[in-house]
């Protein structure tokens, strides 16, 4: 009993090193490893680097995130605001990837740049696209949600200075959480092997619906029910604008009349 109280004790500090100084070595462990790591105070999703906002020099005065839910229309919205700032200038709208003109903030490509800005920075310039000086303004990808207004954060994804840059404009967008299920089954399903392995097995194969719902819900590992309680408050703020899916759906002109003057481009026909 001795020497297993002894084994046990040292596993505890070889545990609490690697918390402490290398976190990310727990992503070699096969299938399971992003479980120590969110018990070593690691986010979940462990891709999901919530340090981009800590400091958050790097967005500009006139910056757009797309701060859109997850499975809320992400992709979609980037795609529309950056069809709006290329209205008048077809020969900058290509692009193969819409990550090639529209980075995501919080994802590091890699486990080795978690919490380094600015090699996620040198990585986007690979790209190319970005920060191309004929744009009228940059556009980043973001899942996150404001700073509490008062109190402390009831989520690592609230980082987003709304009140301290507000010359920075947010557009959030959430959408029917029964849609979103379904959405996000059938997306956490598609991840590849490859990427599973770097991420310590993360996302866990879900075989159903039910399956991915217990996952979610309640702690939250992907924010479905945390994202609009957490952006309501900020609805009338003059840099935010907060759209619904099923609006946006019903009335795409619409939707892109309002964002084109929320952006402050005013030749929208």
């Amino acid at each position: 009993l001795g020497r297993c109280a002894s084994v046990v004790a040292v596993l505890a500090s070889l545990v609490g090193v690697i918390s402490g100084f290398y976190p990310t070595l727990f992503f070699k462990i096969p299938e399971v490893g992003f479980i120590p790591y969110a018990m070593s105070g690691g986010p979940i999703p462990p891709y999901f680097d919530f340090t981009m906002f800590e400091d958050d020099s790097w967005l500009n005065d006139g910056d757009v995130v797309v701060a859109v839910g997850t499975k809320c229309g992400t992709n979609w919205m980037m795609t529309m605001v950056h069809e709006l700032r290329t209205w008048n200038q077809p020969e900058l709208k290509d692009f193969e990837d819409i990550f090639d003109v529209v980075p995501w903030a919080e994802f590091p490509q890699h486990p080795g740049i978690i919490g380094n800005a600015k090699a996620r920075i040198e990585l986007w310039d690979k790209r190319g696209q970005w920060n191309k000086t004929e744009y009228p303004f940059r556009v980043f990808k973001s899942h996150m949600t404001p700073k509490p207004m008062n109190g402390p954060k009831n989520s690592h994804f609230q980082c987003l200075d709304v009140v301290g840059r507000p010359k920075v404009k947010y557009i959030a967008m959430t959408r029917d959480g029964r849609d979103v299920m379904k959405s996000l089954e059938k997306f956490l399903r598609i991840h590849t092997k490859e990427f599973r392995t770097m991420w310590g097995g993360f996302p866990p194969p879900l075989e159903n619906m039910e399956a991915a719902f217990d996952f979610c819900m309640p702690t939250e590992n992907i924010p479905v029910l945390g994202y609009i309680k957490e952006w309501w408050p900020y609805r009338n703020h003059p840099n935010v604008l907060l759209l619904h899916y099923g609006d946006v759906h019903k009335d795409i002109p619409g939707t892109l009349r309002k964002v084109a003057e929320f952006i402050g481009f005013k030749h929208i026909p």
